[in-house]
């Protein structure tokens, strides 16, 4: 069995910031966004043992499925490293090893919300694997968890795109409830 998943990212068009905490808890967001062809590829494949197999980056690291690095402790993977955790806890143990191969179209770092389109990415591979379907709207927010869990200053648009991608408008104060899907 192989697992794909592919998410956006995004080019903001009126907002930017605005959603990021505490700003968006006080003063409130107001988002327009639109998701482009820029996207994060993710092929998970289940192995019959218990190592993960980690390709990112033009980088791979091999480790034992309960022998995970803490976080913070490669910038390159923390991500990665952080959603296999999120899928441990809340499987109480995931069925088997993987490999996961992450590649991206664009340039780390570009502003284009990134690092979202990979968390979402790997949210949709892990939940396919494992038989699981939230809504769209509990998957941006456990993507925005897992990143401002590291440290990272995130709001939640990128998240969004992703899931959502073409145009998207939104507002409110913290996380939305609602998501306006423009065609």
């Amino acid at each position: 069995m192989r697992i794909y998943s592919t998410c956006p990212c995004r080019l903001s068009l009126l907002g930017g910031g605005s959603d990021v905490s505490p700003f968006a808890d006080t003063y409130g967001a107001e988002i327009l966004n639109l998701a482009i062809n820029i996207r994060h590829h993710v092929e998970l494949i289940p192995r019959q043992d218990n190592w993960v197999w980690i390709e990112a980056m033009g980088e791979s690291r091999i480790h034992k499925i309960d022998k995970l690095p803490e976080p913070q402790i490669d910038p390159k993977f923390d991500l990665i490293y952080q959603t296999i955790r999120y899928y441990q806890t809340l499987t109480d143990g995931l069925p088997s090893g993987f490999q996961l191969i992450d590649g991206f179209d664009g340039i780390q770092g570009s502003g284009i919300g990134s690092s979202a389109s990979a968390t979402v990415a790997m949210i949709g591979a892990f939940n396919k694997w494992l038989g699981m379907k939230p809504d769209k709207l509990f998957i941006a927010k456990t993507a925005q968890e897992m990143e401002t869990s590291l440290g990272w200053i995130s709001g939640h648009q990128d998240q969004i795109a992703s899931l959502y991608g073409g145009v998207n408008y939104y507002e409110g104060y913290g996380f939305p409830k609602f998501v306006q899907h423009v065609n």
